[in-house]
């Protein structure tokens, strides 16, 4: 899970899945995938992935830690979301089109009223014209839900699409 800047304050990279893949097909989740021999640990392997899929160079992103493990019975992985931040990722190359038919943001929280941040995602002023929003894949909606109830002190479910605000879509320069 990578956290970066944006004016909506901390917003989450994910990758909207190409819609011919038989798992998550056109839905929003977090870069990732399974381990392989020569990943030392979570974190390794999420830079792995985010880089195959993504094109982003790992020495941009400062890895923070863990979040709790999930386990997903019926594929019986059990998934670790690694944390980490950048404030301006770099992108070397265009996104694995087999996997990736998008790179997208969306803001953690949106500002209510008296500043504060709640739990919704920010309505996006830069969505691109004429683009339905893709479906919050249901494993990055629940670990989305699990940053936030950590960062505020509670948990607060936003549901599959949140608050059905459109995210910022951004293509990877080379």
């Amino acid at each position: 899970m990578l956290l970066t800047d944006s004016p909506h304050g901390p917003s989450a990279l994910l990758t909207e899945r190409a819609p011919d893949l038989t798992n998550y097909p056109g839905q929003l989740v977090f870069p990732g995938g399974a381990a392989e021999a020569g990943d030392h640990g979570p974190a390794a392997t999420a830079l792995r992935e985010a880089s195959e899929e993504t094109a982003l160079d790992p020495g941009s992103v400062r890895i923070l830690g863990t979040l709790p493990a999930i386990a997903l019975p019926e594929s019986g992985f059990l998934l670790t979301p690694v944390l980490a931040w950048s404030a301006g990722p770099v992108f070397t190359g265009t996104p694995n089109l087999a996997e990736v038919s998008r790179i997208t943001t969306i803001p953690l929280y949106r500002r209510t009223g008296a500043g504060q941040p709640g739990p919704d995602p920010a309505p996006d002023e830069g969505a691109l014209a004429g683009q339905q929003p893709a479906a919050l894949g249901p494993v990055s909606g629940m670990i989305l839900d699990l940053l936030r109830g950590m960062l505020c002190g509670h948990r607060e479910s936003t549901g599959i699409n949140g608050d059905g605000a459109e995210p910022k879509r951004h293509t990877p320069q080379p």
